[in-house]
């Protein structure tokens, strides 16, 4: 009886260390820091929608996802800490994800400050509002309306025909 105790107790001792150990070899889950539901517009010169979608922010990245009658039909990761843009896995460094889907124009962080409901450009021309704010930014290359009201914004060059509208959908 003595050895059966001391059997069960070593099975015990051994299976709860090889778990631990399968348990750290698992990918870690990362921690969603703000995420919601939105009707998303966009329209570029590589492609244009508008259906619903998700917009989760991570500690080092931004996803964006929209869907169209339950399938996916844009996946978009921004990489806070590093220099990359994936759509649909593709990889770009943010420069020549403005060049291609964009302007070459733009400032690198354009789509990043965008997702993130920030002011763009380093605040130029920024107007505070009650609840958010606007931005009117014009140049040879662009011509730019943004605003951020809430969780919700609209981005709009009229020179390169851009459109970004996200509106946060009732929870």
């Amino acid at each position: 009886m003595r050895y059966f105790f001391l059997i069960l107790a070593l099975l015990i001792l051994g299976t709860g260390c090889s778990m631990k150990q399968a348990a750290e070899r698992l990918p870690k889950k990362e921690t969603k820091i703000r995420s919601g539901s939105y009707l998303i517009t966009i329209k570029t010169k590589k492609f244009a929608f508008s259906d619903t979608g998700f917009l989760t922010h991570y500690p080092d990245k931004i996803d964006l996802q929209v869907f169209t009658a339950g399938k996916p039909v844009l996946e978009m990761k921004v990489y806070t800490d590093e220099d990359n843009i994936c759509v649909q896995n593709v990889c770009k460094y943010k420069h020549g994800f403005n060049r291609f889907y964009l302007s070459g124009a733009y400032p690198d962080t354009l789509i990043e400050n965008i997702l993130q409901m920030r002011p763009i450009m380093n605040g130029k021309n920024l107007k505070k509002t009650e609840k958010g704010f606007t931005q009117k930014i014009t140049a040879d290359t662009y011509d730019i309306s943004y605003s951020v009201t809430g969780h919700n914004l609209r981005f709009k060059d009229s020179k390169n025909r851009l459109i970004l509208k996200l509106k946060e959908l009732e929870k």
